[in-house]
Protein backbone atom coordinates (compact mmCIF):
# COMPACT_ATOMS: atom_id res chain seq x y z
CA UNK A 1 0.00 0.00 0.00
CA UNK A 2 1.36 3.29 -1.04
CA UNK A 3 1.25 6.09 1.62
CA UNK A 4 0.61 9.58 0.39
CA UNK A 5 1.98 12.67 2.11
CA UNK A 6 -0.36 14.59 4.38
CA UNK A 7 -2.17 17.34 2.55
CA UNK A 8 -0.84 20.83 3.11
CA UNK A 9 -3.58 23.21 4.30
CA UNK A 10 -4.33 25.99 1.90
CA UNK A 11 -3.93 29.61 3.12
CA UNK A 12 -7.17 31.49 2.96
CA UNK A 13 -6.47 34.83 1.26
CA UNK A 14 -9.54 36.55 2.71
CA UNK A 15 -8.54 35.45 6.20
CA UNK A 16 -4.98 36.81 5.74
CA UNK A 17 -6.26 40.19 4.60
CA UNK A 18 -8.54 40.47 7.59
CA UNK A 19 -5.73 39.49 9.94
CA UNK A 20 -3.35 42.08 8.51
CA UNK A 21 -6.03 44.75 8.79
CA UNK A 22 -6.60 43.97 12.47
CA UNK A 23 -2.84 44.12 13.20
CA UNK A 24 -2.51 47.44 11.35
CA UNK A 25 -5.37 49.04 13.25
CA UNK A 26 -3.89 47.86 16.53
CA UNK A 27 -0.49 49.37 15.76
CA UNK A 28 -2.07 52.66 14.65
CA UNK A 29 -4.03 52.83 17.87
CA UNK A 30 -0.92 52.25 19.95
CA UNK A 31 1.01 54.95 18.14
CA UNK A 32 -1.88 57.40 18.36
CA UNK A 33 -2.28 56.86 22.10
CA UNK A 34 1.42 57.37 22.79
CA UNK A 35 1.82 60.61 20.77
CA UNK A 36 0.91 64.01 22.23
CA UNK A 37 -0.39 66.88 20.19
CA UNK A 38 2.10 69.82 20.13
CA UNK A 39 0.67 73.01 21.56
CA UNK A 40 1.25 76.24 19.52
CA UNK A 41 3.93 78.57 20.92
CA UNK A 42 2.49 81.68 22.54
CA UNK A 43 4.20 85.05 21.98
CA UNK A 44 1.78 87.20 23.91
CA UNK A 45 3.11 89.69 26.48
CA UNK A 46 1.37 91.31 29.36
CA UNK A 47 1.08 95.09 29.52
CA UNK A 48 3.62 95.28 32.35
CA UNK A 49 6.14 93.15 30.45
CA UNK A 50 5.82 95.30 27.34
CA UNK A 51 6.21 98.50 29.34
CA UNK A 52 9.31 97.14 31.10
CA UNK A 53 10.84 96.13 27.76
CA UNK A 54 10.38 99.64 26.30
CA UNK A 55 11.56 101.34 29.50
CA UNK A 56 14.86 99.44 29.58
CA UNK A 57 17.61 101.58 27.95
CA UNK A 58 19.31 99.56 25.24
CA UNK A 59 22.01 102.08 24.38
CA UNK A 60 23.31 102.74 20.91
CA UNK A 61 22.89 99.97 18.34
CA UNK A 62 26.15 101.06 16.68
CA UNK A 63 29.32 99.95 18.55
CA UNK A 64 31.38 102.83 17.11
CA UNK A 65 29.22 105.34 18.98
CA UNK A 66 30.60 104.22 22.33
CA UNK A 67 34.18 105.09 21.35
CA UNK A 68 33.59 108.72 22.38
CA UNK A 69 30.97 108.35 25.11
CA UNK A 70 29.56 105.18 26.64
CA UNK A 71 25.92 104.22 26.88
CA UNK A 72 25.88 104.59 30.66
CA UNK A 73 27.22 108.15 30.44
CA UNK A 74 24.63 109.08 27.81
CA UNK A 75 21.85 107.71 30.02
CA UNK A 76 23.14 109.61 33.05
CA UNK A 77 23.38 112.88 31.10
CA UNK A 78 19.87 112.60 29.69
CA UNK A 79 18.33 111.57 33.01
CA UNK A 80 20.03 114.32 35.05
CA UNK A 81 17.96 117.42 35.72
CA UNK A 82 20.02 120.56 35.10
CA UNK A 83 19.27 123.35 37.56
CA UNK A 84 20.95 126.70 36.97
CA UNK A 85 22.00 128.76 39.94
CA UNK A 86 19.97 131.92 40.44
CA UNK A 87 21.65 135.14 39.30
CA UNK A 88 24.81 133.35 38.22
CA UNK A 89 27.58 135.08 36.31
CA UNK A 90 27.59 134.56 32.53
CA UNK A 91 30.72 134.78 30.41
CA UNK A 92 30.56 135.87 26.77
CA UNK A 93 32.92 134.35 24.21
CA UNK A 94 32.80 135.13 20.46
CA UNK A 95 34.72 132.63 18.34
CA UNK A 96 35.40 132.03 14.65
CA UNK A 97 36.87 133.99 11.77
CA UNK A 98 34.74 137.09 12.40
CA UNK A 99 36.28 137.39 15.85
CA UNK A 100 39.36 139.16 14.44
CA UNK A 101 37.20 141.83 12.81
CA UNK A 102 35.14 142.69 15.85
CA UNK A 103 38.00 144.60 17.56
CA UNK A 104 36.40 147.66 19.12
CA UNK A 105 32.90 146.22 18.76
CA UNK A 106 33.05 143.85 21.73
CA UNK A 107 32.01 146.54 24.20
CA UNK A 108 28.97 147.48 22.11
CA UNK A 109 27.90 143.87 21.79
CA UNK A 110 28.45 143.25 25.50
CA UNK A 111 26.30 146.26 26.38
CA UNK A 112 23.56 144.91 24.14
CA UNK A 113 23.74 141.47 25.77
CA UNK A 114 23.78 142.95 29.26
CA UNK A 115 20.67 144.95 28.51
CA UNK A 116 18.81 141.88 27.26
CA UNK A 117 20.13 139.19 29.62
CA UNK A 118 20.83 140.79 32.99
CA UNK A 119 19.54 141.09 35.50
CA UNK A 120 17.23 138.09 35.25
CA UNK A 121 16.28 135.13 37.37
CA UNK A 122 19.26 133.04 36.22
CA UNK A 123 21.76 135.69 35.06
CA UNK A 124 23.15 138.22 37.51
CA UNK A 125 26.04 139.67 35.50
CA UNK A 126 27.47 139.40 31.98
CA UNK A 127 31.23 139.66 31.38
CA UNK A 128 33.53 139.06 28.43
CA UNK A 129 35.98 136.19 28.76
CA UNK A 130 39.57 137.45 28.17
CA UNK A 131 41.07 135.77 25.15
CA UNK A 132 44.52 135.69 26.72
CA UNK A 133 43.24 132.93 29.02
CA UNK A 134 42.21 130.72 26.13
CA UNK A 135 44.43 128.20 24.31
CA UNK A 136 44.94 128.39 20.55
CA UNK A 137 42.83 125.28 20.02
CA UNK A 138 39.45 125.90 21.57
CA UNK A 139 37.55 122.94 22.96
CA UNK A 140 34.59 122.63 25.29
CA UNK A 141 36.78 121.29 28.15
CA UNK A 142 39.20 124.22 27.71
CA UNK A 143 36.40 126.80 27.76
CA UNK A 144 34.84 125.09 30.77
CA UNK A 145 38.13 125.29 32.68
CA UNK A 146 38.52 129.02 32.00
CA UNK A 147 34.88 129.62 32.94
CA UNK A 148 35.43 127.83 36.24
CA UNK A 149 38.49 129.99 36.98
CA UNK A 150 36.42 133.10 36.29
CA UNK A 151 33.57 131.68 38.42
CA UNK A 152 31.10 131.86 35.56
CA UNK A 153 28.07 129.64 35.99
CA UNK A 154 27.39 129.74 32.25
CA UNK A 155 29.18 130.79 29.06
CA UNK A 156 27.48 132.24 25.99
CA UNK A 157 29.56 131.08 23.00
CA UNK A 158 28.66 132.43 19.59
CA UNK A 159 30.10 132.25 16.10
CA UNK A 160 29.26 134.48 13.12
CA UNK A 161 29.22 133.63 9.42
CA UNK A 162 29.17 136.56 6.97
CA UNK A 163 28.56 136.87 3.22
CA UNK A 164 28.64 140.28 1.50
CA UNK A 165 27.15 141.08 -1.91
CA UNK A 166 28.01 144.50 -3.36
CA UNK A 167 25.73 146.33 -5.74
CA UNK A 168 27.56 149.27 -7.29
CA UNK A 169 25.69 152.14 -8.89
CA UNK A 170 26.97 154.73 -11.33
CA UNK A 171 24.70 157.36 -9.88
CA UNK A 172 23.91 157.19 -6.20
CA UNK A 173 25.26 155.30 -3.24
CA UNK A 174 26.52 151.76 -3.42
CA UNK A 175 24.46 149.11 -1.66
CA UNK A 176 25.69 146.15 0.31
CA UNK A 177 23.57 143.11 1.07
CA UNK A 178 24.95 141.34 4.13
CA UNK A 179 23.85 137.81 4.96
CA UNK A 180 24.58 136.89 8.57
CA UNK A 181 24.20 133.62 10.44
CA UNK A 182 24.96 133.61 14.17
CA UNK A 183 25.10 130.32 16.07
CA UNK A 184 25.03 130.54 19.87
CA UNK A 185 25.17 127.97 22.66
CA UNK A 186 25.00 128.33 26.42
CA UNK A 187 27.51 126.13 28.23
CA UNK A 188 26.69 125.12 31.80
CA UNK A 189 30.05 125.17 33.57
CA UNK A 190 29.16 122.81 36.43
CA UNK A 191 27.94 119.92 34.28
CA UNK A 192 29.47 120.63 30.87
CA UNK A 193 26.04 120.37 29.27
CA UNK A 194 24.42 122.84 26.87
CA UNK A 195 20.96 123.71 28.17
CA UNK A 196 20.14 126.00 25.26
CA UNK A 197 21.24 126.75 21.69
CA UNK A 198 19.99 129.31 19.17
CA UNK A 199 20.65 129.97 15.46
CA UNK A 200 19.62 133.29 13.90
CA UNK A 201 19.82 134.42 10.27
CA UNK A 202 19.80 138.04 9.15
CA UNK A 203 19.57 139.65 5.71
CA UNK A 204 20.55 143.34 5.90
CA UNK A 205 20.63 145.81 3.03
CA UNK A 206 22.89 148.79 3.82
CA UNK A 207 23.68 151.95 1.88
CA UNK A 208 27.16 153.43 1.77
CA UNK A 209 27.51 156.79 3.48
CA UNK A 210 29.24 159.79 2.01
CA UNK A 211 33.03 159.60 2.41
CA UNK A 212 32.88 156.06 3.77
CA UNK A 213 35.50 153.64 2.48
CA UNK A 214 34.49 150.23 1.21
CA UNK A 215 36.17 148.60 4.22
CA UNK A 216 34.38 150.78 6.75
CA UNK A 217 31.15 150.30 4.82
CA UNK A 218 31.39 146.51 5.00
CA UNK A 219 32.45 146.55 8.64
CA UNK A 220 29.54 148.79 9.62
CA UNK A 221 27.01 146.67 7.73
CA UNK A 222 28.32 143.49 9.34
CA UNK A 223 28.31 145.04 12.81
CA UNK A 224 24.70 146.18 12.42
CA UNK A 225 23.63 142.73 11.21
CA UNK A 226 25.44 140.97 14.05
CA UNK A 227 23.96 143.36 16.63
CA UNK A 228 20.47 142.64 15.29
CA UNK A 229 21.09 138.89 15.48
CA UNK A 230 22.55 139.07 19.00
CA UNK A 231 19.55 141.07 20.16
CA UNK A 232 17.28 138.26 18.98
CA UNK A 233 19.56 135.59 20.46
CA UNK A 234 19.68 137.24 23.89
CA UNK A 235 15.89 137.52 24.01
CA UNK A 236 15.45 133.85 23.14
CA UNK A 237 18.10 132.68 25.61
CA UNK A 238 16.63 134.66 28.47
CA UNK A 239 13.17 133.23 27.78
CA UNK A 240 14.44 129.64 27.61
CA UNK A 241 16.60 129.87 30.72
CA UNK A 242 13.80 131.31 32.80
Amino acid sequence: MISLPAPVPRWNSSFSCALLGIVGLSLFGLVGCGAQRAEPTSYSYSASQAEAAWATPLGSLFPADTAVIGNEAVTQILDTEIILKDEGRMGVLPIGSWMSRDAGLGAAHLTLLETKLAPSAKIGAVDRIPRLLLPERLTIPAIREVAARLRCETVLIYQTYVTNNYRSKVFGKDHLRTLITVEAVVLHTRTGTIPCSVIVDRDVDAKQQSGESDWDFARRAEAEAVASALDDIATRIRTRLE
